[in-house]
């Protein structure tokens, strides 16, 4: 008769470890926005400090008037199986399970609360389940560092109101630079930081610096043709500052 209700205990505890889940996680891949963005550009160009080279910070600013739809993954959280860590766990589980005909009766006399008896009985189910270790909670001994298993495929969100507002630099864009009065037109792209440069020393000597000043502002215009998802392209009107440029030694 003990023999079976060890048995019996012994599959309540696999089933508890089996049946436990360590949990499911939602990672974020890509937020899209679109509506009332509004770009800047700022010109840097003294940091950069080459004549004839301009170089500008584009940013973009999402806030009231602007719909975010974010591309998210579903991912369920895996404990690795590590086999010296779970051969031993096996162990304790065994164990603990030959012992339940003592434990139990002790757990009853101690007046301890059910949930205490649970998780024990948690942590035997945990250790038994020597082919999937999902550990009860996060303060488990087995808690390794977690694994992210995907569960489907990426999904698109729908498209909701963005409450907050937010600074983005323009990173990874294709932008082009329009000097309309010296017939200048190049296109190049912004980095990680939304950092851009363009090198107008071809045309940059036709320009006439009144005398007295040392600097000629030239209107510009950047255009960002990675704007948006709708493909709009966002235009920005800009000064480009050229300085008088120092005689030849």
């Amino acid at each position: 008769m003990r023999v079976f209700i060890a048995l019996g205990c012994m599959a309540a505890c696999v089933f508890a470890g089996c049946s436990y889940k360590a949990g499911l996680e939602q990672t974020t891949l890509k937020t899209e926005y679109r509506g009332a963005i509004k770009y800047t550009a700022e010109d840097i160009s003294q940091e950069k400090a080459e004549w004839g080279v301009v170089v500008f910070r584009l940013n973009k600013m999402i806030g009231t008037g602007c719909e975010a739809s974010k591309t998210v993954q579903q991912n369920e959280r895996v404990v690795p199986y590590r086999l010296g860590v779970e051969s031993g766990n096996f162990v304790q589980g065994l164990a603990s399970t030959v012992m339940l005909p003592i434990t139990l009766p002790l757990f009853a006399l101690s007046g301890s609360e059910g949930k205490v008896l649970g998780d024990h009985l948690k942590t035997i189910g945990n250790n038994l389940n020597i082919f999937q270790a999902t550990p009860p909670e996060d303060t488990y001994l087995l808690n390794e560092p977690v694994a992210l298993k995907p569960i489907g495929g990426p999904r698109q969100t729908g498209w909701q109101p963005v409450t907050e507002e937010r600074i983005f630099p323009v990173e990874k864009a294709r932008v082009e630079l329009r000097i309309d009065s010296l017939r200048f037109g190049a296109e190049e792209a912004t980095d990680e930081n939304g950092v851009v440069s363009f090198d107008i020393r071809g045309v940059a000597g036709a320009v006439a610096i009144p005398e007295g000043e040392g600097v000629a502002e030239v209107a510009a215009q950047l255009i960002v043709k990675d704007a948006s998802t709708s493909g709009d392209l966002a235009v920005i009107p800009t000064t480009v500052r050229i300085p008088r440029r120092s005689p030849a030694p």
